[in-house]
């Protein structure tokens, strides 16, 4: 004799998805900025996923005085509940 179990499952997913940003930015180079600049990102609540710094360069313009700064950021307070 064989048996057939039937199972039902109920499951709730709840996705959450977070904002994220690329904030770039371009300044003349001065000591603390990196610093200030992250501390003025997590002021306003936003967590630092990458950042990246480098000099811009270019041999015709005089750009190589420049810092190109690069922050990727992720806002968990802005979340769309929508499909939960």
């Amino acid at each position: 004799m064989h048996t057939t179990y039937a199972y039902a499952y109920a499951y709730y997913i709840c996705i959450c998805i977070c904002a994220r940003y690329r904030l770039q930015t371009v300044f003349a180079p001065a000591w603390g900025l990196n610093a200030k600049l992250l501390s003025a990102v997590r002021g306003v609540g936003l967590e630092v996923l990458d950042f990246r710094s480098h000099h811009l360069e270019d041999r015709h313009l005089d750009f190589s005085r420049l810092v190109v700064n690069e922050i990727f950021l992720e806002d968990r307070q802005t979340v769309d509940r929508s499909i939960c």
